[in-house]
Order: structure tokens, then C-alpha cells, then sequence
């Protein structure tokens, strides 16, 4: 089941990687809210913002990226406990890709929409992992009841998830643009102008609230996943632009 999400967005960066967003869910969680649970859902470790700390970030979880373990992780809802544990494992099972860590100083929910990113790419360009990756592999889309005995942290980080689903429900070939550019580069600036309308379809007048492009960049990785995944017609995926990586 899908939440509708509707509504406008403000594009005005507050800076090189800072929106502010205008969001009213039907989850019944409110914008403030949704800003205060995201931030506590993402940790005390800083979310990278630089871009040389977000180009380290992805080049991280590009190296991470395990089939079967990313979509364990996937299939955790986002913010759990459940969700941080997976992608610590990831983490530690992959210590070649740990020479960096030092320089990694973001939590664990930092990194799921990067990974989700990753695992997109492979699902379009790999056929043998579309047929592989069901719909029961990621997490069910809770009811609007369920939304509302979730954690805080978990229902802030569905809505934005959900909101992606809707954004690459609305334009999928100009999600896909934006995955085809590096992170942080003015190509990826002008992926996000380009979606200005099907992102401000998908939301709803409300509070501001702020979200990096690094956050944004991964709901909307996650939701289009879950877009692929749910739609499963690799030919129709074909069709449209390919992801770089």
C-alpha cells in the first residue's frame, strides 16, 4: 500500500547542498517533525555536505555494495535498528573497503540511500539480478494504521522514502538523469532543477523543513528502487537512460 504525498517544493538552495523542503504526508507525522526524527534518524555524525565528503561517501558504498546484503538492508525499513544493524555488517564484511573509515564519520542511515543507489543501478543493467530481486525481498509498506505505531525515526524516514516512490513514479527518466551524474557536481544541480515539477507534484503545502541533496539524492534512490522492484518490467527499464557506475 502507497501513502499519497502532494504538494509544493521550494528548489531556492539555501546553499550548493541545502533544500529546503515543503512536505505535508499522510502519515500524519508533521513537517517539523519529519525535520527533528530525520535528524535523529541520520545520527549525531555529520551527514556529508562538502563534496568531497559526499563524492568519499558514494565512492564508499560503491565499494561496500554486496548483492545479498544490500537487499537484506532493503529490506529493513529505513531508521530501524534492524536497518543500522545490516549495514554495520555490511560494513565490517568488507574490510578492504575500511582503509577510509577513519575519514567516514557518518552513521549508518547516511549511507542506506547510497547503497539503494547502487543496488538500482545493478537492477536496471543486470538482468539476472531483476529476475533475482522480488518485491518480498524489501520492506512492506505499512498501512496508514501501521504508520502511526512506528518509531518516530522510521515513520520521518518512510514518508521521505515514499515521496521518492512518488517523484520516480512521476519522472522516471529524469530520476534516472540524475543518477547518471556524479554526486555534488553542477550536472547534478541542474537533474534536480529538471525535476522541479514532478517533485513539487508529490508534495503538499506545509513547514519547511531542510534536507541536503545528499539525503534527497537517497530517498529518491530508495523509492525509485522500489518503483523497479514493484514494477519488474526490465524492458520499460531498459528503455529509459542508464545510471553511469
Amino acid at each position: 500500500m502507497q501513502h499519497n504525498i502532494g504538494g509544493i517544493l521550494n528548489l531556492k538552495s539555501l546553499s550548493k547542498t541545502l533544500f529546503i523542503v515543503t512536505i505535508c504526508a499522510s502519515s500524519n507525522i508533521h513537517a517539523k517533525d519529519i525535520q527533528f526524527y530525520l535528524a535523529e534518524a541520520f545520527g549525531n555524525r555529520a551527514i556529508p555536505t562538502e563534496n568531497a565528503e559526499i563524492k568519499r561517501a558514494h565512492q564508499y558504498t560503491d565499494c561496500l555494495i554486496d548483492y545479498p546484503r544490500t537487499i537484506r538492508i532493503m529490506s529493513r525499513k529505513p531508521a530501524s535498528r534492524a536497518s543500522s544493524d545490516a549495514i554495520w555488517n555490511l560494513a565490517y564484511a568488507s574490510p578492504e573497503c575500511n582503509k577510509d573509515a577513519p575519514k567516514i564519520q557518518y552513521g549508518p542511515n547516511a549511507l542506506r540511500g547510497a547503497l539503494a543507489e547502487h543496488l538500482l543501478r545493478k537492477f536496471v543493467s543486470d538482468l539476472q539480478v531483476a529476475r533475482r530481486t522480488k518485491l518480498s525481498m524489501l520492506y512492506d509498506a505499512p498501512s496508514a494504521a501501521e504508520m502511526q505505531k512506528l518509531p518516530e525515526q522510521v515513520r520521518a524516514s518512510v514518508t521521505m522514502v515514499e515521496y521518492g516512490s512518488c517523484v520516480a513514479n512521476a519522472d522516471w527518466d529524469g530520476v534516472f538523469q540524475l543518477f547518471a551524474t556524479e554526486a555534488a557536481s553542477s550536472d547534478e544541480t541542474r537533474a534536480f532543477a529538471s525535476l522541479n515539477t514532478a517533485m513539487s507534484n508529490c508534495l503538499a503545502p506545509s513547514n519547511n523543513i531542510k534536507l541536503t541533496k545528499f539525503q534527497l539524492r537517497g530517498f529518491l534512490a530508495e523509492g525509485a528502487l522500489r518503483n523497479a522492484v514493484r514494477k519488474n518490467n526490465t524492458t520499460s527499464l531498459e528503455r529509459g537512460p542508464s545510471p553511469t557506475g
